[in-house]
C-alpha cells in the first residue's frame, strides 16, 4: 500500500464498507450510495460520509455518474479481506458457536487488527483451523 493508505489503519467499519462495495459491485461498474446504504441497513448520509473517508484512503474512487467503486488497490485488498472474513466468521460461528451477529462483528474486529501484509497468512491459518489441522 502507498503512504496515503498506510497513514491510518482501517477500522472494522471501514472494512465493512469495503466488503459491501466488493460484494455489490459484481461487474465492477460502480455502486450507488443508496445501494450500499440498503445493503448495510444505514441511512444514505451516513454512508456518504464514510465513502468520503474511504476515498481519501485511495481504496475507493468516485465516478462521474455518482457511483463509487473500489480502486485496483482497493479491489485487491477487498479480495484478501473477503477470504479472511468468510473463514473467520465461519470459525466463530461454527466452531466457537457464536451467534451470527457476534461472529460477523468479531470477524470485522479481527480484520481491523490484522496488518494487510499478514492477511494471506491469516487466511491460511484460519483454513487450517477449520480443517481441524494443527498450525
Amino acid at each position: 500500500m502507498d503512504g496515503a493508505t498506510n497513514a491510518k489503519p482501517l477500522t472494522g467499519t471501514n472494512i465493512r464498507y469495503i466488503l459491501a462495495i466488493h460484494r455489490l459491485d459484481v461487474g465492477r461498474q460502480g455502486v450507488r450510495c443508496i445501494d450500499i446504504a440498503r445493503a448495510l441497513g444505514l441511512r444514505k448520509p451516513t454512508v456518504h460520509s464514510m465513502l468520503g473517508t474511504l476515498i481519501k484512503t485511495g481504496l475507493v474512487a468516485h465516478d462521474h455518474g455518482g457511483a463509487v467503486r473500489l480502486t485496483e488497490q482497493g479491489w485487491a485488498l477487498a479480495e484478501q479481506y473477503a477470504d479472511c472474513f468468510r473463514a473467520a466468521t465461519r470459525l466463530f460461528g461454527e466452531t466457537l458457536a457464536l451467534p451470527a451477529p457476534e461472529a460477523v462483528n468479531t470477524g470485522y474486529a479481527l480484520l481491523a487488527e490484522t496488518p494487510p501484509e499478514r492477511l494471506a497468512e491469516l487466511a491460511t491459518r484460519l483454513g487450517l483451523l477449520l480443517a481441524n489441522k494443527a498450525i
